[in-house]
């Protein structure tokens, strides 16, 4: 809930739209850093769940677990009718990739000073449609 709070806010501020995408902010960091630690965090409770033995330690042990016994996830999407935009933050799920804003986050956390840019508006929005479309 503080996190979908959060991106409220930040939408008085940024128009999520098409053309903002590419926006980014220390305020965008924070919400893709912290955003995605509690998908990681979720990720590996919900695998534990699927199967109570699963040593899933990681996005690519995740995707394994998820797409063989929870498929439907990899096709969700949220779609946000006030804001003009589908999501669907796991469909890269479908081939051989991980999400792009895993992608984003994994260079931000690792590499800020080069992917600074990669915390913008395109790529919170993908895991944080559910807060935009409220």
């Amino acid at each position: 809930m503080a996190l979908e709070n959060d991106i409220k806010e930040l939408s008085r501020y940024i128009e999520f739209d098409e053309s903002n995408f590419k926006v980014h902010s220390i305020e965008l960091t924070r919400l893709l850093l912290t955003a995605s630690s509690e998908v990681d965090v979720v990720m590996k409770e919900l695998c534990k769940l699927i199967q109570p033995n699963s040593k899933a330690e990681n996005i690519n042990a995740y995707k394994k677990v998820i797409k063989d016994k929870l498929p439907a996830v990899v096709n969700a999407g949220v779609t946000c009718p006030l804001y003009g935009l589908s999501l669907a933050p796991w469909s890269n799920w479908n081939g051989d990739g991980n999400p792009e804003w895993w992608i984003s986050y994994n260079k931000v956390k690792h590499e800020r000073s080069n992917s600074y840019k990669k915390a913008n508006i395109e790529e919170c929005t993908k895991f944080c449609g559910r807060a935009i479309c409220i």
